[in-house]
Order: structure tokens, then C-alpha cells, then sequence
């Protein structure tokens, strides 16, 4: 790039068209004979000057010719004394009292153009520096917004809203004022700069006098500020205006009071914006009030001790900025060079990073500028010489680089063409003879800026993440949402701002800021972890949905800090299992269940299960409590369990089992807390026994993740006798059907985790109509008299599961007399065929691959063992078992059924059962082969020990086959 002189002329047939525009309009006469040192701009003939941006950029010329006065007058009186005159003309203008919002409309958007060609020409023709023309570009920023603040104040003055002083200076002690960061605060502004302003007010200081709120009339203001510089007319636009830099954007109107700002910073702030608000700067309103409200922040953003968790975050945010490719080669076009690597933002960064750490200590390192941060920096013997010089090299590069790619068009970019037309037009117009030329010192003035920012905090870990995780600031980064994409997330937007709103603790675990320090460090860990999940995207919102019920995360991140296999697990979870997900979001303290040395041990016996529910409950006091206890007892071992099967630790029958125990236990306990209750209010029955039946996956042993439980509840006393031993007698009937009500109520308890269980009550007799109770005798003679012969067949696995005097006895000779009771096959095929056909009809449209009712499946493995059971007359004899491949086994070692089909129809119900447990585990209301998420249908495979799922769909047809040929040859009644 050759500094001294002007950019050639690229596009010369548009530099032609421009020019005989110009002549046929201008004031200025630039023929060849008066160009001469009086004719000129600096050290350029006028002519040269203008056919530099008649050939170069389209919104300069077009700017010159519509105000060919404001070039005669730079010729004239040099840049500085034109310059200050177009000012002070502005000012008088725009601050008149007398001026309205639509006037001042147009006015601005005129200046606006003037100023932009008046600073191009001072730069092009390099009259001014780059710090000149930055510092030029926010001053005419800073009347800007000064008039229009002037303006709306004023007509809300003569609109009774508001009290002002004298009209000439109407915002001075009004407690509303206007600050500038990012580039505006630091008066780096480039020439298609938003600017970023927060809008604020002091209540105690506002002179509202209007009949809403102090509030309401600042967020007017602001929304008219906003308006007057950023509304497209037909003059064009002022300013594109970012409120976004407030405190908590999302939340918070565009106006904001000091206190509530004040408070957020106190308690919420992040270190991000501790960055941007190096660059605050009073720009408009009440000086006053905004320089106190500056002082109030400088704790908050200058820290007098080192915070070792802050520096820690500030690493976090550093190293979250990809610099993985640190050395490798940077193609210049295409590229950012504001955001991208190597970039005018990691010059920044760069700077204000190190501010962060040293300047609570140093203040002459507290510079809004990034140029004099450099300089002190050095001086004070932060940085190297080395990196002095290339970082300041390299910014003024960028920095000009950017202006002349917006110079062009008037485009907010900082990207290079990737074109090459367009790439060579832009390297012209930077004073390059040749596009590779150009290319080569780009590249390397980005590859010397990002080794040194590469090499700051070089001691702290690479990530493992290959892309940009960046969540601070106002927007999305495109970087991160393209890496979160690359990394398996189906919306990227929506866990980026999942992640931007843990950082503005809105969620209850990241409200403090220790909690939000060890968070940044974490995410892209969990982020990682949370994509190798089979539905990354549903992991991740569970994952979130639990952090909402935790009262502080600072121990938990510390714990997935320290223990990363934890954080494994939960994504696991959260993925994989969503209803296991549920219990952690219930109850959160299950993840310090899960770091308890036992978690992973042998599951205890249903007799220690016992022995601790009742040692757990001896220390609640009422009832109420007991039952809460109860829920969260068996819910802690739910979870366990489920967690066991999910990791392959123990088979789904094993699960079965445990869930069973835990069943049974909860039962029997809770029954007796219950029926003690209930005898202390309304006596007792003399002679009695109170026993539960349970039925179907109960009473089989074989209870999964979504099981009810199927119970009938009986009792055994003489007839026609009342309760005694208190005053509240109640009949015999009564008495226990009130009971069994209490019971049930007990077992179905809601509480803020949830119900305890579902309880089936339809096989009592006489099902929907019969009581909840019925006595022993009924039961017999409704069994044997009444009873359809399917309710025989759910009595093949019935099962005692609580006993009042612990006597079972007479129950299991009455079942027994039921199962011996003559009836022949066919009658027993036929009820099951009518049985089937009604499921059938019953679930028209479920899914064919639906395993539990489809043919050949579940429903139909049970079926067989049910009608070879009962048609033997096996069951319910000595030896005799409710649970199903203990059935099957009896049957065999009987000689009812053969080998074959003993080992046909094991290996039937063990595959179903598995792959029903692990539906159950991850789905409410799956049953479905093709709902199965990926993750978890892997763990099946796994656990059926088959290779693939090819592999797995063959074994379900081969089995379905099977049992279905069985059915067809035993059961089928034609």
C-alpha cells in the first residue's frame, strides 16, 4: 500500500459517468487549466481527488455531487476550519429551540451525509490521521444524539411533561442522560458504525410533571431518540442505534433507572460487560448525573484485589474464541476482518482482557481507547515491545482497511469480498497495485495479531471444541451458532440463548456470580458432552428445565467440574431417558445421590428395603410427612434403578425385580401406617385379616418404569359385627371399605414430585361396580360362580403382597380352589382368542411395530403361558410361581410343555421385556420399535448382545413368528 499517494482509479467508465454529472452541476471549476495548488485538497488537485471516489465508491460520489459547496468550501478554508464552520452550523441549526422532531429529521440525515464525504476526502487525501478521522466520525456521533435529545426534551417541555431550566440548555438537571460504549464511548467510531448507547434516568431526579410514570416518559423519549437517528427516510438514516448493551436486554425496557442498573451490575453482572463498560461515556442528557452514575460503577468494573474466579472466567471467555487454528493460513477474502481471526476484535479483546485483570490496581491502564491501552500497557511492562508494535501496526491497518470497505457503498461490513472483481476493486481503492499483494498483507497483519492474542493466557487448556463458543455480548455470534450446528444441535439459536440467559442468571442455579464464573468455564464441556447424546437438542432443554428447580448451581458445577463422568451421566439422562429426567428436575438432590459411593453397589434385599423405608419414615412425624417421605424414598430408587439399566449394570429383569421390592415394600408399609391411623379413629374388627392381591406386572414381579399397580383388596371377618374400641363405630363393610379408600389414597399421593403410584382397581370383582373391598368370601364365590374365565387367567399371577396377620394361608386355598375349578381348552383357547380380538379392535391404530400388542409380541407371550398354565392345572400348586419365566420353567420341568417351547417362549418374553423396560425408561407413551431414540436403542443392542439394528429387526420378526405359530396351533379357536 503506498501511503503517499491516492488510491487509483479502478472503475473508470463509472469514474466517466460521475464526472460529467459533476461538471454539469458543480460550483467548482476543475478543468485542467485552474488545477493548481489553490485548487487542491492537502497535497491533490481537486480532480484527482474526485476522480479517486467517482472511480471508487458510488455513496461518495454521489454525496459530492448533491453538495458540491461542502468540497468548494474544503478547498477553500483546508479541513479543520471547514470542518469546525459545517459544526457550528449544525449546532445552530439543530439545537434551536424553535426546531421541530420532523425537521430535525431531515436535518440530521443531511449532516449526516456532508460529514461522511468531508472525513472521507480529509482521509483519502490523509489530511487526517486515523485517530483524527475516528475521533471526528463520534464527535459528529455525539451532537447527534445531543440534538435530538435537546429536541425531545424541549417538546415535551412546551407539552407540560416536564420542568427544564433556561431552553437553551434544557437536558442539564433533568436526571436523564444518554451513554456511549463500544466504539462511540471510545470515540472510535468508524464510518458505518451502529452505535451503542444505553438510555438512562435518575427517579429522584427526573422533573416529571405528566400524569404517567417517570418510567414511561423515559422509555418515550428513548423510543423517540431511537427513532429520530435510525428511522430510514427518503434523506437516508443518522445513526443505526443498539440499546442492546443495557443490562439484561432481554428484559429490560429501552430506558432503565440508574438503581435498577446499579442493582444488576451488583448482582449480575458479567465480565463481558465489565469489557464494554470500559468504553462508557457520557454522550447526552445530564452531565451530572451520569458522571455519578459512572463513579457508582467503577467497583464493578475495576476490581482493587485479583478475583481469581473472574480472571478464571475471563480466560474462559478468551479461550472460547476459537484460536485452535493459531498458524495455519488465513484466506483473505471472505474474511472479517473485524470478527474474524486475526481481527480488529481480538486487538481489542486483546486490550480490554488484560484492562480486566490490572486495571482495578492500575488506573493509568483504565483508557477507553484501544491505541492508548496499547501504549500504557507496554509502558507499564504488560506486553512486550514486539507486541506493541505489531498490535498498533495492525490495528491502524484494520481499522483503515474497514473504513475503506465501507466507504464504498455505505455498507455496515467489515468483510472482504470474496468475489475478485470486487476483491481487486477494493485493493485500489486501499492504494494496492495488485489483488495479491493486497491478499498477502491482509493475511499477514491477521496472522501477526492473532499469534499475539493466541499467545495470551498460553498456560490455560485448549478446548476440545473446534469453532467459536462465544455468548457474550448483544447478539448471537455467527461463529457459535455455526460450531453448535457442526456439533449436532438441531437449533442453535435456541441453546445459544438458552446459555446467553444462564449468564444474565435468570436461571435459579446461575443467580449468584460464583455460580455464573465456573459456568463459563463449564459450557463448553457441557455442550460437548450434551451433543453426543441421540436428541442433543431435547438433552440440553431437560437439562436447562432441572437447573430452573436448583436453588444454586455453585455446588453442582463444581461437582461437574471436578467429576466429568457426573456430568456423562446426566447427558445420558437428560438424552437418552427422558423420564429419568423427570425425577432429577423433581428433586435435584438425586445428583448427590448419584456421587454417593453405594449408588452403583448390589441393590439392597426387599427385607433391608424394609428396614430402611421404616427407619427413614421413624423420623417424620405426621402421617402427611410419612407419605411425602414415601414418595421420595421410592423415587430416589426409581431413579437408581432406572440409572442402573440405563448404564447396563444390571438387566431390565433385574430392574424388574428391584421395582417389584420396592413396590411390595412401599405397600405393606404404608398399608400399616394407614390401617393404625385407622384403627385409633374407628376401633378395630375382632377376628379379621386384611390381605392385597396383586395382579398382572405386580403381582408377576416384573413391574416396568410406567407399571400401575393392578391390587384388589380383600378382607376376611364374620358378618354383621362393628368395629370396638372407640366411640366411632363402624360395620364390618364399612369399615373396610373406608379403609381400603384411605390405603388407595395413600398409594396414589400427589406431591410436588409427583404421584406415588397409579393403582388399577377394574379385576376386583364385579370390576368398576363391585366396592374397593370385598370379603374373603365374596371373592371365592364371585371367583367361582361369576367370574369370566380371562379373570382366572389374571389370577395365574396374582400374588399376595400384604397380609394383615401375616397368615396367608386361607387366601391361597381360596385361589387355589378358583385355578383347580373344571374347565376345558377350548373353553380357555376361546376366551383368549375373544380376548385378543378385542385388544385388537381395541387398539385399531396402534403402530405395527408396537411390541407389546402386535401379533406375536408381549400380550401374546403372556397369553401362552396364561392358557398352558391354567389349562394344566399347574397353576397356583406347590411350587407354583406368579412370575412368568418361572412359570414357563415349572411348565417345562412338568412335562406340559416341551423343551422347545418352554426355550421359544422364554426367549420371547425376555426380548420383549427388555425392550419394553428401555421404551418405559425413556418414553411415557412409547411402545414403538421406531420411536426409540438412537442413543438408547444402541444401549439395546448392548444388552440383547446383537450387532446391529438389522440384527435386532430380525430377531423381533423371527420371535414374532414363533409365538405367533404357537398361538396359531394352541390357542386359535376356529
Amino acid at each position: 500500500m503506498n501511503k503517499q499517494r491516492l488510491p487509483k482509479p479502478f472503475d473508470v467508465e463509472q469514474m466517466n459517468r460521475y464526472r460529467e454529472i459533476w461538471h454539469g452541476s458543480a460550483k467548482l471549476t476543475t478543468s485542467p487549466e485552474q488545477e493548481s495548488n489553490d485548487y487542491a485538497i492537502g497535497e491533490f488537485p481537486v480532480s484527482a481527488v474526485l476522480d479517486c471516489i467517482f472511480a471508487n465508491s458510488p455513496y461518495l460520489s454521489r454525496i459530492a455531487i448533491h453538495y458540491p459547496e461542502y468540497v468548494e468550501r474544503l478547498v477553500a478554508l483546508g479541513p479543520d476550519e471547514s470542518w469546525n464552520k459545517f459544526l457550528q452550523e449544525m449546532q445552530d441549526s439543530t439545537f434551536n429551540c424553535k426546531i421541530t422532531t420532523h425537521q430535525l429529521t431531515r436535518s440530521l440525515r443531511q449532516y449526516k451525509k456532508i460529514a461522511a464525504l468531508h472525513i472521507a476526502l480529509c482521509d483519502l487525501t490523509m489530511l487526517w490521521d486515523l485517530d483524527n478521522v475516528v475521533e471526528q466520525l463520534s464527535k459528529f456521533a455525539d451532537k447527534c444524539v445531543q440534538a435530538a435529545l435537546h429536541c425531545l426534551i424541549l417538546s415535551e417541555s412546551e407539552n407540560g411533561n416536564i420542568e427544564i431550566g433556561a431552553k437553551s440548555d434544557p437536558c442539564s438537571n433533568i436526571g436523564i442522560f444518554v451513554l456511549g460504549l463500544g466504539k462511540l464511548g471510545a470515540a472510535e467510531l468508524n464510518y458505518s458504525s451502529d452505535i451503542d448507547l444505553i438510555f438512562l434516568f435518575d427517579k429522584a431526579k427526573v422533573p416529571y410533571t405528566g400524569k404517567k410514570s417517570a418510567q414511561e416518559f423515559s422509555v418515550k423519549l428513548a423510543k423517540g431518540l431511537i427513532k429520530l437517528l435510525d428511522e430510514r427516510t427518503s434523506d437516508g438514516y443518522v445513526f443505526r442505534t443498539d440499546m442492546r448493551l443495557r443490562p439484561d436486554p432481554a428484559s429490560t425496557s429501552v430506558a432503565i433507572s440508574t438503581e435498577a442498573a446499579e442493582l444488576y451490575y451488583e448482582s449480575w453482572g458479567q465480565n463481558w460487560e465489565r469489557a464494554a463498560l470500559i468504553k462508557a461515556r457520557y454522550i447526552a442528557g445530564d452531565m451530572n448525573s451520569a458522571n455519578d452514575f459512572l463513579s457508582s460503577l467503577s467497583p464493578f468494573v475495576w476490581r482493587k484485589s485479583l478475583d481469581f474466579y473472574a480472571i478464571q472466567d475471563i480466560h474462559s471467555i478468551k479461550r472460547q474464541i476459537d484460536t485452535s487454528k493459531s498458524g495455519s493460513k488465513i484466506n483473505a477474502l471472505g474474511h472479517n476482518i473485524k470478527t474474524g481471526r486475526g481481527g480488529i476484535r481480538e486487538i481489542e479483546l486483546f486490550v480490554q482482557i488484560q484492562q480486566l485483570i490490572w486495571g482495578g490496581r492500575r488506573p493509568s491502564l483504565r483508557s477507553e481507547k484501544t491505541l492508548d491501552a496499547l501504549r500504557q500497557l507496554h509502558k507499564e511492562e504488560y506486553i512486550t515491545i514486539e507486541a506493541h508494535n505489531d498490535l498498533i501496526s495492525s490495528y491502524r491497518y484494520l481499522r483503515t482497511l474497514e473504513h475503506r470497505i465501507q466507504m464504498i457503498n455505505d455498507e455496515q461490513s467489515q468483510t472482504i469480498p470474496e468475489d475478485t472483481i470486487k476483491a481487486e476493486a477494493l485493493a485500489y481503492f486501499f492504494g494496492y497495485d495488485s489483488l495479491e499483494i493486497f491478499k498477502k498483507e491482509v493475511s499477514n497483519h491477521l496472522q501477526v495479531v492473532e499469534g499475539h492474542y493466541s499467545d495470551l493466557f498460553e498456560d490455560t487448556p485448549a478446548l476440545t471444541v473446534d469453532g467459536n463458543l462465544v455468548f457474550t455480548g448483544a447478539d448471537h455470534d455467527p461463529d457459535t451458532l455455526e460450531t453448535l450446528e457442526k456439533m449436532g444441535y438441531e437449533n442453535p439459536t435456541a441453546i445459544s440463548q438458552i446459555i446467553r440467559s444462564w449468564h444474565h442468571g435468570k436461571t435459579r442455579a446461575t443467580r449468584s456470580t460464583r455460580s455464573r464464573q465456573i459456568l463459563t468455564e463449564l459450557v463448553p464441556r457441557i455442550l460437548v458432552t450434551f451433543s453426543k447424546t441421540s436428541q442433543a437438542d431435547r438433552a440440553f432443554l431437560n437439562f436447562d428445565q432441572s437447573l430452573t428447580r436448583i436453588k444454586s448451581g455453585v455446588q453442582l458445577f463444581s461437582v461437574f467440574h471436578s467429576n466429568p463422568e457426573i456430568l456423562d451421566l446426566i447427558a445420558e439422562i437428560m438424552g437418552d431417558a427422558p423420564r429419568l429426567a423427570n425425577y432429577l428436575t423433581a428433586s435435584t438432590h438425586r445428583l448427590d445421590y448419584v456421587l454417593e459411593p453405594s449408588f452403583y453397589n448390589k441393590f439392597p434385599s426387599k427385607s433391608v428395603l424394609y428396614e430402611q423405608l421404616t427407619e427413614y419414615l421413624c423420623e417424620l412425624g405426621s402421617t402427611e410427612e410419612k407419605l411425602e417421605g414415601c414418595v421420595r424414598w421410592t423415587n430416589d430408587l426409581r431413579f437408581r434403578a432406572g440409572v442402573l439399566v440405563l448404564r447396563g449394570i444390571i438387566p431390565p429383569s433385574t430392574g424388574s425385580e428391584i421395582l417389584t421390592s420396592i413396590a411390595d415394600v412401599v405397600i405393606q408399609i404404608i398399608t400399616t401406617i394407614i390401617s393404625t391411623e385407622f384403627r385409633e379413629k374407628f376401633g378395630v374388627i375382632n377376628n379379621s385379616s386384611l390381605y392385597i392381591l396383586a395382579y398382572g406386572k405386580l403381582g408377576s414381579g416384573e413391574l416396568m418404569p410406567t407399571s400401575d399397580l393392578d391390587i384388589v383388596i380383600i378382607y376376611d371377618s364374620e358378618a354383621n359385627i362393628d368395629s370396638v374400641g372407640t366411640e366411632r363405630s363402624l360395620p364390618v363393610t364399612a369399615y373396610f371399605i373406608r379403609l381400603a379408600q384411605r390405603i388407595i389414597s395413600a398409594l396414589t399421593i400427589r406431591t410436588a414430585e409427583g404421584r406415588l403410584y397409579e393403582v388399577d382397581l377394574r379385576l376386583r370383582p364385579s370390576g368398576h361396580q363391585g366396592p374397593v373391598a370385598c370379603s374373603l368370601s365374596s371373592f371365592q364365590k364371585y371367583q367361582l360362580s361369576e367370574a369370566w374365565i380371562w379373570e382366572h387367567l389374571a389370577l395365574t399371577k396374582a400374588r399376595i403382597v400384604f397380609a394383615s396377620e401375616g397368615i396367608t394361608k386361607k387366601l391361597h386355598s381360596v385361589i387355589r380352589s378358583v385355578l383347580d375349578k373344571s374347565r376345558t381348552k377350548q373353553e380357555i383357547a376361546y376366551a383368549i382368542a375373544e380376548m385378543r380380538m378385542r385388544l385388537g379392535n381395541d387398539k385399531a391404530n396402534h403402530k405395527q411395530q408396537d411390541i407389546k400388542r402386535v401379533e406375536g409380541g408381549l400380550t401374546d407371550t403372556e397369553f401362552l403361558v396364561q392358557f398352558y398354565s391354567l389349562s394344566s392345572g399347574l397353576a397356583g400348586r406347590e411350587g407354583w410361581h406368579s412370575n412368568t419365566i418361572e412359570s414357563i420353567k415349572y411348565l417345562v420341568d412338568s412335562g406340559e410343555i416341551s423343551r422347545n417351547d418352554g426355550s421359544a417362549l422364554r426367549s420371547a418374553f425376555s426380548l420383549w421385556l427388555n425392550i419394553l423396560w428401555l421404551i418405559r425408561l425413556s418414553l411415557d407413551k412409547c411402545a414403538s420399535m421406531e420411536d426409540i431414540p438412537m442413543g438408547l436403542r444402541e444401549r439395546l443392542l448392548g444388552i440383547l448382545n446383537v450387532e446391529d439394528s438389522i440384527s435386532l429387526d430380525k430377531a423381533i420378526l423371527d420371535t414374532r413368528h414363533k409365538i405367533s405359530k404357537l398361538i396359531d396351533r394352541d390357542i386359535n379357536f376356529r
